[in-house]
C-alpha cells in the first residue's frame, strides 16, 4: 500500500497522472482508511481540473483526517476552483440564451399581444401619418395636455 503511494507520488513528479491516479486508486484498495491515499489521488483530480471528484477525495481524507491543514487547504482551493468553474459556465450560457431569445423574437421589435410594433415602425406610410400628427398643432396640444395631467386627460 506504501509501495503504491510512494509510486504515486513519483508519476506526479514525472507529470504522469493516469499512472499517479491508478497506484492511488490501488492503495485506498488495500486500504480504504488511508488518508493521504485519499489527499493524494485528490491531488491528481486537481491537477487534471477534475475539481468534484477532488472534492470528493479531500472530503474523505478530511472525514479521516479532521485536524489535516493541507487536506483543509486543499479542499478550500478545490471548492473555490468548483465556485469559479460554475461561474464561467453560467457566463458563458447567457449569451447563448440571450441570442436564442433573440432568434425566437420576430423582426422588427417585441410582440405586444399580437400586435408588432416593428411592423409600424418598418412601414413608410404609418411613419409618414405619425410625422404628420407630430406636426399637427390639435396632437401637439393633446400630447401637452395628457402629459401635465399624468395621462388621465
Amino acid at each position: 500500500m506504501h509501495a503504491y503511494l510512494s509510486r504515486a507520488a513519483a508519476y506526479i513528479k514525472l507529470n504522469d497522472f493516469q499512472r499517479a491516479m491508478e497506484d492511488c486508486q490501488k492503495a485506498i484498495e488495500l486500504n480504504p482508511l488511508y488518508a493521504r491515499a485519499h489527499g493524494r489521488l485528490g491531488y491528481v483530480f486537481s491537477t487534471l481540473k477534475r475539481y468534484k471528484e477532488s472534492q470528493v477525495c479531500f472530503k474523505k481524507a478530511l472525514e479521516l483526517e479532521p485536524d489535516n491543514p493541507n487536506y483543509k487547504a486543499n479542499l478550500q482551493s478545490v471548492e473555490t476552483a468548483l465556485v469559479a468553474e460554475s461561474e464561467a459556465a453560467k457566463q458563458k450560457e447567457e449569451p447563448q440564451q440571450q441570442q436564442q431569445q433573440q432568434q425566437q423574437q420576430p423582426q422588427g421589435g417585441p410582440n405586444l399581444g399580437g400586435l408588432n410594433i416593428g411592423n409600424f415602425l418598418n412601414n413608410p406610410t404609418f411613419m409618414s401619418m405619425a410625422g404628420s400628427m407630430m406636426q399637427s398643432p390639435a396632437f401637439q396640444n393633446l400630447a401637452t395636455r395628457m402629459m401635465s395631467s399624468g395621462g388621465s386627460g
